[in-house]
């Protein structure tokens, strides 16, 4: 029953959920992924430029591919006009606050407005 529920408790910290935030008895906000689309070569060379402006790791996802949001040769092998799951993974609140406020001028929703 113990492996069961660390197992629960391993999925539910992998998955961004609040499980940190009762361990440690602060209250964050969660991490969550968006989808972004990077239209062109000058799109990607900008999220570059804007993902090395924070401390934490940037996780991004394409189809089963994952790949560090931080590596520009990456991002080109990923190409444009895909939608990116992307994922910053950092326990500093302001960053995450920051990066989810500025990421917004890629989000699919304003790229297809």
């Amino acid at each position: 029953m113990k492996i069961i529920e660390e197992q629960k408790n391993l999925q539910t910290t992998v998955e961004g959920s609040h499980y940190l935030d009762e361990v440690k008895g602060v209250k964050t906000v969660p991490s969550q992924r968006l989808t972004i689309l990077l239209n062109s070569n000058q799109d990607i060379a900008d999220f570059h430029a804007f993902c090395t402006t924070f401390q934490g790791d940037i996780d991004i996802k394409c189809g089963r591919q994952h790949i560090d949001g931080k590596c520009i040769n990456s991002l080109f092998f990923l190409g444009t006009k895909k939608p990116l799951s992307v994922k910053l993974i950092t326990e500093i609140q302001e960053e995450i606050k920051e990066f989810y406020h500025k990421i917004e001028s890629w989000t699919e929703k304003k790229m297809y407005a």
